[in-house]
């Protein structure tokens, strides 16, 4: 089972510039979620 890690970014500039290390980075272990929602909304 994957890893979640949640990421609150401050703006979507700074969400894209996440997202694209996420892609050249991102081996698998983790399934990687970008929200601007308040993450605790998730638990």
């Amino acid at each position: 089972m994957s890893k979640k890690l949640f990421i609150v970014p401050n703006n979507d500039a700074e969400a894209i510039r996440i997202q694209k290390l996420i892609k050249e980075n991102n081996s698998g272990e983790y399934e990687i979620i970008i929200t601007g929602q308040d993450w605790r909304s998730f638990l």
